[in-house]
Formats: C-alpha cells, sequence, structure tokens
C-alpha cells in the first residue's frame, strides 16, 4: 500500500497512471486536430494523420474502458482477498496492462 497516494494499492496507482496516458493520448488525437481543421475549414495535417487519428480513436477508447474495467476488478480483489494482495506487484500491474 502505498502512503504517497492517500494509501491506494500499487497496482491502483499504475492503472489509474495508465487510463490517464490513455486519455490524454485521445486528448492529442482527437481535440487538436479537429481544432485545427475546424479553424482552417480543411484538413491540414495530411492524410498520414488522418489515418493514425481515425485508428488511434478506435483503439484508445476500448483500451481505456478495459482499463478501467481492470481497475474495478482489480479493486474487488483487493477487498476480496486481502492477503493476496502482496502477489500484486508493481511488475504484474504494468504486465496486466500491457495486456490490455
Amino acid at each position: 500500500i502505498n502512503a504517497e497516494y492517500g494509501g491506494l494499492h500499487d497496482a491502483m496507482v499504475i492503472l489509474i497512471q495508465h487510463i490517464a496516458v490513455c486519455d490524454l493520448l485521445l486528448v492529442v488525437m482527437l481535440l487538436f486536430p479537429q481544432t485545427v481543421s475546424l479553424i482552417a475549414d480543411k484538413w491540414l495535417l495530411g492524410k498520414g494523420f488522418s489515418y493514425l487519428n481515425t485508428f488511434g480513436v478506435r483503439y484508445c477508447y476500448p483500451v481505456s474502458m478495459l482499463l478501467i474495467a481492470a481497475m474495478t476488478s482489480t479493486k474487488l480483489l483487493l477487498v476480496r482477498y486481502p492477503l493476496r494482495a502482496r502477489s500484486l506487484t508493481k511488475k504484474r500491474a504494468h504486465t496486466i496492462c500491457a495486456c490490455i
């Protein structure tokens, strides 16, 4: 348990950080290009960035939702089985996030 983050388990902190990174990627890949294209009244960023924008947004939304589901499931397991919480290390939490 990490006292620096208000007593949250290290795995919870890692999951929250991964959710934040995913949300920041959504902002960069969705809001910025759309704002530029609305101001210029046409797409200025090229065809490659258009594909990156489309597929990036398509993959970031489900990943964000799956990370939130993993966070709630992890919290349930930490509450239900507190003695097994010791086996959930930072490395294992990063592995879970990478698999998602």
